[in-house]
């Protein structure tokens, strides 16, 4: 009778743990796909209120997935100038070495960057003004310090 029910219970929470998973990895390509498209970079906390970006919340899905330098290409492929931005960030925190090639190579597109800092939306920079701060692990610190805590 025991053996029947350990049994049963494994079955469930094996079907159970598949169904997990595979919501888990849909999220994840749904935030590749938004964030590949994303409007602006922030730089911290947006509006009155201070709260998080679309952005930020979409770099954290794809920065929590077991597979996620692979996802932090594949933004840098496929995405806009912003997305690009957060592709080097990801890519910075994980010690990819890609990352300084495809900072240079972003850095010597002149790319424009549409960007948010606080209550001031819309601006566009010229992404090389603050590729050094994200390379340096600067944007990532100050903007994502619970990240840095878990690389450690």
């Amino acid at each position: 009778m025991t053996l029947l029910l350990r049994r049963t219970r494994l079955v469930i929470f094996c079907s159970v743990f598949q169904l997990l998973i595979g919501i888990g990895l849909a999220d994840t390509g749904r935030a590749l796909a938004e964030l590949e498209k994303v409007e602006v970079l922030s730089f911290g906390g947006i509006g009155v209120a201070g709260t998080m970006s679309p952005g930020d919340q979409l770099f954290r899905q794809l920065a929590a997935a077991p597979d996620k330098t692979a996802l932090f290409h594949a933004l840098w492929e496929k995405g806009n100038n912003q997305a690009k931005c957060y592709a080097l960030v990801g890519l910075y925190w994980v010690r990819d070495p890609d990352a300084d090639r495809l900072a240079q190579q972003m850095i010597l597109s002149h790319a424009s960057v549409t960007t948010i800092r606080g209550c001031i939306a819309g601006t566009h920079e010229q992404a090389a003004s603050f590729v050094d701060f994200i390379k340096s692990g600067d944007y990532l610190r100050y903007y994502f310090p619970d990240l840095v805590l878990k690389s450690r």
